[in-house]
């Protein structure tokens, strides 16, 4: 048997995309997980702390409303990595494309988006993990 390495991308790829149904907009939009190597490349800080689909729309209406260099750039890593199709333009002043949207397209469905990504990554549990550890090395 022959290693497929066609096969193998294939595989990896379909398994860290998945399509969601936008609640206000109804429609689809194609989602990826983010990874270590996206909050690198955009030089940013790995979220830590508990987050939870839960409380993740309310801190993430928090973080909006402080506008702050690093909640906007946060933001921006999510719109712009993990919203596979359509594309996503952050840059206003960018003409998008046929197949592609700006981000305040989004509207109001940004909350979900960003729910529906930190829940796929697995940055709530990884967080929530992170945080009990560090309760139990205090103890």
């Amino acid at each position: 048997m022959s290693f497929d390495a066609q096969a193998s991308a294939e595989a990896l790829k379909a398994k860290s995309t998945k399509i969601i149904m936008l609640p206000n907009a109804q429609v689809e939009i194609k989602i990826r997980k983010l990874t270590v190597y996206d909050f690198m490349e955009g030089n940013m800080d790995i979220p830590v702390g508990p987050m939870t689909s839960a409380n993740t729309a309310e801190r993430v209406s928090k973080s909006i409303a402080k506008v702050t260099e690093s909640s906007e750039r946060l933001l921006e890593l999510i719109l712009a990595r993990a919203i596979v199709s359509p594309r996503v333009v952050i840059d206003s002043d960018k003409e998008a494309g046929e197949d592609e949207i700006h981000a305040y397209d989004l509207g109001a469905d940004v909350v979900y988006i960003i729910e529906q990504v930190v829940e796929f990554s697995g940055l709530g549990e990884a967080a929530a993990k992170a945080a009990n550890f560090r309760k139990d090395e205090e103890k």
